[in-house]
């Protein structure tokens, strides 16, 4: 079932868990219960498509995941979402999925007391061009739409839905996203400009090299925006050793990292996010992009050291 969804990145239950017999307590191992965990809750799962753009697109923005392609989507149900507060409020959390004891019609018979762990890497928009998006990701209920091959763990592909139970579960130790570099959207540096300069100005003021060509190679409309003036705007960029380490830890060049598709990607989507400030010391958020703001010593808010 193909669509475009909030995508997470699932790691198979023999890395992290130990099945157990009881189907009120399906995982029993000490890399479950040394974690911090909520209540099970009910919800549904369906799948999407073999196809691995997807899974590599999200709208977290991790670039690259690694094989297998273990990945989900869950809907706009969220209680952040409300009101259209959406700001990856989920991106990189983890949850336990299982199929529910109760609606077993398709789960698979070898598989009832099984459970995989899931990590976000993006979301699922209830207002999308795909009317199907409505029926699943509009908030009737917690929905993960998983992959082809992530469904297949849990339940038999013929029925197309399951209902399940979910947890949202501390993420454990070895839940990887494809590298340091995309591996949290948090944890991008964020720049501002200052005076009347261009956000491509700052960037060049800053040294950030490889940042301004990774742009340049996603397109003229993208380095169009950092061509852009605004009254206070702020850049969100991995620094040149970022992408430096990043490439390394894929055994590229930073030339060659360059060149991957799934990179220009990201550059095309929430590099950046513009805030105007109405008065001193306060900033009016207009894009979607979470970044961290700092508060400085006297009060005024600041980002990367720079007064705004």
């Amino acid at each position: 079932m193909r669509t475009t969804v909030l995508t997470f990145l699932l790691v198979a239950a023999s890395q992290v868990l130990a099945m157990a017999s009881a189907a009120s307590n399906p995982v029993s191992s000490p890399a479950i219960d040394n974690l911090k965990i909520t209540d099970w809750q009910r919800g549904r799962m369906t799948f999407y498509g073999k196809d691995g753009y997807s899974i590599h697109s999200g709208a977290c923005h991790f670039g690259s995941i690694p094989h297998p392609y273990y990945v989900a989507a869950t809907s706009d149900w969220w209680p952040e979402y409300i009101n259209g507060a959406y700001e990856h409020n989920k991106c990189g959390h983890c949850f336990e999925i299982q199929c529910d004891p109760n609606g077993r019609s398709y789960c698979r018979g070898d598989r009832y007391n099984a459970s995989i762990i899931v990590q976000v890497t993006d979301r699922c928009p209830c207002k999308h061009e795909n009317p199907s998006n409505k029926r699943w990701c509009c908030g009737d209920q917690p929905h993960f739409d998983v992959s082809h091959e992530a469904f297949g763990e849990l339940a038999n592909h013929v029925g197309g839905w399951v209902y399940l139970q979910w947890r949202e579960i501390q993420c454990p130790d070895g839940v990887g996203r494809g590298g340091a570099l995309l591996e949290d959207p948090y944890n991008w540096t964020p720049y501002c400009t200052e005076g009347e300069e261009s956000l491509g100005e700052m960037a060049k003021r800053r040294g950030l090299t490889t940042f301004l060509e990774a742009v340049w190679r996603a397109g003229p409309e993208v380095w169009d925006r950092l061509g852009s003036r605004a009254r206070a705007s702020t850049v969100v960029a991995p620094t040149n050793e970022a992408f430096a380490n990043y490439a390394d830890s894929l055994g590229l060049t930073v030339q060659e990292l360059l060149e991957q598709p799934t990179l220009a990607s990201i550059m095309r989507h929430h590099f950046f996010k513009e805030e105007i400030s109405d008065r001193e010391g306060a900033l009016d958020t207009v894009s979607d992009f979470p970044i961290t703001v700092r508060t400085a010593d006297d009060g005024k808010r600041a980002l990367d050291g720079v007064r705004v």
